[in-house]
Order: C-alpha cells, then sequence, then structure tokens
C-alpha cells in the first residue's frame, strides 16, 4: 500500500521538476565527482583531499545542472509555444475571408488567401 511519490504540481499544474531535470543534474553531478576525482589522483593528492574536492564537485555539479535543464526546460517550453501559436494563426482565415474559398478581398482586384499568397482577380480583354 504504499504510494509513489510525485513532484508537486506548480500553479499551471505541470511539474515542478521535470525528468530532464532530474537527469541533467545527475548527469552534470556524477561528471564532475569523477573528473575531479581522477584529476586528484593524477595529480598524487591525498586520499581526503581528493574526496573532499570530488563532493564538493558533486554538489557544485547537481546544482549548475539544474539549473542549466531548468533554462533548457523553458526555451524549450516557449519555442514550442510560439510554433503552436504561429501554427493556430497561419490556419485562421484573414478578416473579411471568403469562407467558401477562405480568400479575402485586399482591394484593387487582388485576393489574399489564408496561407497569405496574393493573387491579381482575372481580367477579360473588354475592360
Amino acid at each position: 500500500m504504499s504510494e509513489e511519490t510525485q513532484p508537486s504540481p506548480s500553479v499551471d499544474g505541470t511539474p515542478t521538476q521535470g525528468m530532464i531535470t532530474r537527469v541533467m543534474s545527475s548527469a552534470m553531478a556524477l561528471v564532475s565527482f569523477a573528473a575531479v576525482c581522477f584529476s586528484g589522483l593524477l595529480q598524487g593528492h591525498s586520499f581526503a583531499s581528493v574526496i573532499k574536492g570530488s563532493l564538493v564537485a558533486l554538489v557544485v555539479g547537481a546544482a549548475v545542472g539544474t539549473l542549466a535543464a531548468t533554462v533548457v526546460r523553458v526555451v524549450a517550453a516557449e519555442n514550442f509555444n510560439k510554433r503552436v501559436r504561429g501554427q493556430e494563426t497561419a490556419e485562421s482565415p484573414p478578416a473579411g475571408a471568403d469562407k467558401a474559398t477562405g480568400a479575402a478581398d485586399t482591394g484593387a482586384g487582388r485576393t489574399e488567401t489564408a496561407r497569405g499568397e496574393v493573387s491579381a482577380a482575372p481580367t477579360t480583354p473588354g475592360n
């Protein structure tokens, strides 16, 4: 009867910390720990100083990974929202559009379609 703990939702209902944040944070922490550990051992430092430096790098790497993942998630969400809004506006016909053809009269005998294409109205040879 144990329940899985889920991240608490934020105001808009999305989780406050997503999977990408946890993965990037963990990866950055482990990579920084390993880098400082190997560097210290190769330079011949004592075990205590290597572990001390590696643990500091672990904490700093986790914090940097969390910040980087948060920035990536926000930028990706903004870009996605812009693209979705752009598609919605491209699909809606302009004001004054003909419902049957989706074309709007732009004046001077030209029409504009919902995709923004402008075409001249056909002229007859007698005009």
